[in-house]
């Protein structure tokens, strides 16, 4: 299937160079790009600054905003994560490969803040479905079932924290209807630990994840939220 993409446009002191382009099939209109987008689900974050190749790419990111996805040349990028203060966080080698989609997610407490760089690897559904992928980024949870009400299915069973990082499947992305959907974060006892109504349009993208922490209050609080990576 044909999918294109809306992709930022900037120039990032001519050290990385962004630029809009549309995928066919997982391949840029420049053949020599890849893309990423980023994100911050760390719950109790403050807002973080970030550095590719020591110039700054993004700065204030608060807890739960992602960004499009950004074209660059395919290679090695060193990205670095500091504080309010400029102090480092994190310190991330990444490489872009040609006509491949990533997504690099800042997860885990912000004492215990690192990366998850994931590769996003999807073709656009019909108009009539989603594509769909959970992962668990709840830093003190027990493995997380995610189950829809609706339909009253365990869609993704007892995944633990950050788990796609040794399990590369688990990035993968599943076909399903278009539509409204009560998903339900489910404990190892089958206890609802939160709950999140969906309206999800065909012809799109989603990841939904497990936000927050357990036993955690107002904007911490164990939870679900989403990027639409298309």
């Amino acid at each position: 299937m044909i999918r294109s993409y809306l992709i930022a446009t900037i120039v990032l002191f001519g050290v990385i160079g962004i630029s809009s382009c549309s995928v066919n099939n997982n391949s840029t209109t420049n053949p020599q790009q890849g893309s990423f987008l980023v994100s911050t689900v760390s719950p109790d974050a403050a807002p973080v600054n970030l550095y590719i190749n020591s110039s700054l790419f993004q700065q204030q990111m608060t807890y739960g905003v992602y960004t499009p996805y950004y074209s660059a040349a395919a290679g090695g990028y060193t990205l670095t994560v500091t504080d309010p203060n400029n102090t480092t966080l994190v310190t991330s080698t990444i490489t872009l490969d040609v006509n491949k989609l990533y997504s690099y997610i800042l997860i885990d407490s912000f004492k215990n803040l690192k990366a998850a760089f994931i590769q996003d690897n999807f073709t656009v559904p019909g108009s009539d479905s989603i594509y769909l992928r959970f992962f668990n980024f709840s830093p003190n949870s027990q493995p997380l079932t995610l189950y829809d009400s609706t339909d009253q299915i365990s869609l993704y069973s007892l995944r633990a924290f950050n788990d796609q990082a040794y399990e590369p499947d688990f990035a993968n992305f599943v076909e399903m209807k278009a539509g409204t959907y009560t998903f339900q974060l489910r404990n190892p006892a089958d206890s609802v630990i939160a709950s999140k109504a969906y309206t999800l349009g065909g012809g799109h993208v989603f990841t939904i994840f497990a936000k927050g922490f357990v036993g955690g209050t107002d904007t911490q609080a164990v939870g679900l939220g989403q990027i639409q990576n298309y």
